[in-house]
């Protein structure tokens, strides 16, 4: 997808006004404030998912992330199944498969294995698009599988397959702690000794962080 397709749908008028009318219906049914929202004619909401689709095609993180946006706030305001499949697409496209545990209706996921199957056919070619994608992103983690975004399963490709020194800079939420413990779990299982020093920026995360490692560890530390 060129960049000015990619750029004239972020500014599309119709994008943009159905994107703001389901963030601020969700912000008045945050607050439980009745009688303020308002009704996305299915026409214009149908066109608004187009478009996001294209935006997800982005090789952007700040596209990505925008359709990601669009995709949870189309996941939170509309229930309908037909509405659930377009946001699971958009969420796939942009790289956002955390999400996907979050669509019981669609998706279920094997408590043993952390293998994902689908209970809905989105069609032959958008079924394939889906599963490889899955394919691409899932991490073996010592007890099966995990699913993660394109980011965490860039970063445990890093941590996993390459020798050297590494900085690590991400957003707030972007799952970079998530894949370091289980970095560190999966090496702890490879190897007979393994030393780390483990630091957190305040007195108020070291308890956090130890149960996050005792979860993860089994308790073996």
């Amino acid at each position: 997808m060129s960049n000015q397709t990619i750029e004239s749908a972020k500014n599309h008028p119709v994008f943009r006004d159905v994107l703001n009318t389901m963030i601020t219906n969700r912000f008045y049914s945050e607050l439980e404030i009745e009688g303020n929202n308002d009704n996305i004619e299915k026409e214009k909401l149908d066109n608004a998912i187009w478009l996001a689709s294209i935006i997800a095609s982005s090789t952007d993180e700040n596209d990505k992330y925008l359709s990601s946006v669009f995709g949870i706030a189309l996941f939170l305001e509309e229930p309908s199944k037909e509405y659930r499949k377009a946001a699971y697409v958009i969420l796939s496209r942009s790289g956002n498969l955390i999400a996907s545990r979050f669509f019981n209706e669609l998706i279920k996921i094997n408590s043993i294995s952390g293998r994902l199957f689908f209970n809905e056919n989105f069609g032959t070619i958008i079924d394939y698009e889906l599963g490889s994608k899955i394919a691409l992103n899932e991490i073996e983690n010592g007890e099966g599988k995990i699913i993660g975004s394109d980011y965490q399963k860039y970063l445990w490709n890093v941590l996993t397959k390459k020798d050297e020194n590494i900085a690590i800079s991400a957003p707030t939420s972007a799952g970079k702690s998530f894949i370091i413990q289980n970095y560190i779990r999966q090496t702890f299982i490879k190897k007979e000794k393994f030393f780390i020093v483990y630091i957190v920026p305040t007195r108020a995360l070291i308890s956090q962080v130890s149960e996050d490692f005792k979860r993860e560890l089994n308790n073996d530390m």
